[in-house]
């Protein structure tokens, strides 16, 4: 949330803590705060401009006449709650009760409808409004077994003697759905696809092989299979090879290598989970002195919170520093960077494809490797106020 208008008694700038300070307020628990901050979306149609509820919280704020630009954050959750009995879309839902939903106040298409009670003849085959157990059963072996029940396993299921024990059945079918070949490289690799973004052409057995997302997958599916921790998929110090082996030391590029790429090259304590193979540095790196995109994909894929989108805003006093001489400490920039740079600041050390020059590409062969002096700023980053 950008948040400053003309008409405020403040002068007019980018204030990129609004999302922040709505979150921590303890009288607001809006929806948007579960897991995440809200976009600046929810009070700007685009910065600085604000939309309708933006102009309600920004009348709340300017009320009595005590704004000021220092007291933005702390004056935010009382403006809230003031402008919360507006309906400022004219949706019929107040302002408070949107956020409380998890709609837009803004928006009057953004609203909650609630579902039309069933009407017409009954259906033998549905437990409609109800918990249906056979629906239930069904769509487990649709999604995670990648298969519907055949007409005998249904049949059986149903048989059953009550609905206690066809739940029974109901987590065992998922269980074993859960151990089968089409959940762990089928249906896992579909969910992992947006997080490791494979490109088959730089792939290691595309035209220019420059790393093997056959890595990335093989530990995405380890970590989330076998009941095992899924905090592994951000803190992993091993991989896993083809034959299911987890191989915890450095592992080469192939004898076959076309680039010398392929391999694992990140000796164990310098990894951290999917955030740090060749594959992820190689192709969100390449070429950067701060490697922003990297940060921002991470941040995308494992938080959900897409800071292009104005997503996840939670700035760093003092940053961004523009260590890289980009020019992002303009106001216009540094709303986003101001988030985003110290996120990056963790990858500088490691390259991306090969040794970072202003030179050009050279020496492929350290590609998503740790180099501590490639670049001459510190590499402590901060993720929601602190230090990683």
């Amino acid at each position: 949330m950008l948040s400053l208008v003309a008409g405020l008694a403040a002068p007019v700038a980018a204030r990129p803590t609004g999302p922040r300070a709505l979150c921590a307020s303890a009288d607001v628990d809006a929806t948007a705060c579960h897991g995440a901050l809200p976009s600046c979306t929810l009070c700007h149609q685009s910065p600085p401009d604000l939309n309708a509820y933006g102009f309600a919280v920004a009348d709340a704020l300017a009320a009595d006449g005590a704004y000021t630009f220092d007291n933005f954050e702390a004056r935010l959750p009382a403006a809230i709650i003031a402008s919360g009995d507006d309906d400022s879309d004219g949706d019929g839902l107040s302002n408070l009760e949107e956020l409380l939903l998890g709609s837009l106040p803004s928006d009057a298409q953004s609203h909650f409808v609630a579902p039309p009670a069933p009407t017409g003849d009954a259906n033998p085959f549905f437990a409609v409004g109800d918990r249906d157990v056979a629906f239930a059963y069904r769509r487990v072996l649709t999604s995670f077994c990648g298969r519907p029940p055949t007409f005998d396993e249904r049949a059986a299921f149903l048989g059953l003697e009550d609905d206690d024990t066809r739940e029974r059945a109901l987590h065992a079918a998922l269980d074993s759905c859960l151990s089968s070949s089409f959940w762990r490289d089928e249906a896992l690799h579909r969910l992992a696809d947006a997080k490791i973004r494979p490109l088959e052409a730089i792939g290691f057995d595309g035209l220019i092989p420059l790393a093997d997302y056959a890595w990335d997958y093989r530990l995405f599916s380890h970590v989330m299979s076998g009941d095992r921790d899924v905090r592994d998929l951000l803190l992993a110090t091993y991989h896993v090879d083809a034959s299911g082996n987890v191989v915890a030391g450095v592992i080469p590029a192939p004898a076959d290598s076309l680039l010398d790429t392929g391999g694992q090259p990140l000796p164990p304590e310098q990894r951290a989970g999917m955030l740090t193979t060749q594959w992820f540095l190689m192709i969100h790196t390449m070429f950067s002195a701060l490697p922003r995109t990297t940060a921002a994909q991470a941040y995308r894929a494992y938080l959900g919170m897409d800071i292009a989108r104005g997503e996840g805003i939670d700035p760093v006093a003092g940053e961004p520093t523009d260590v890289d001489g980009r020019g992002v400490a303009e106001p216009a920039c540094a709303v986003c960077h101001s988030t985003l740079d110290p996120l990056s600041y963790a990858f500088s050390p490691y390259h991306g494809i090969g040794r970072y020059s202003t030179r050009g590409v050279r020496d492929l062969e350290l590609t998503g490797t740790h180099d501590p002096g490639r670049m001459p700023w510190p590499d402590d980053s901060v993720l929601f106020g602190a230090s990683v």
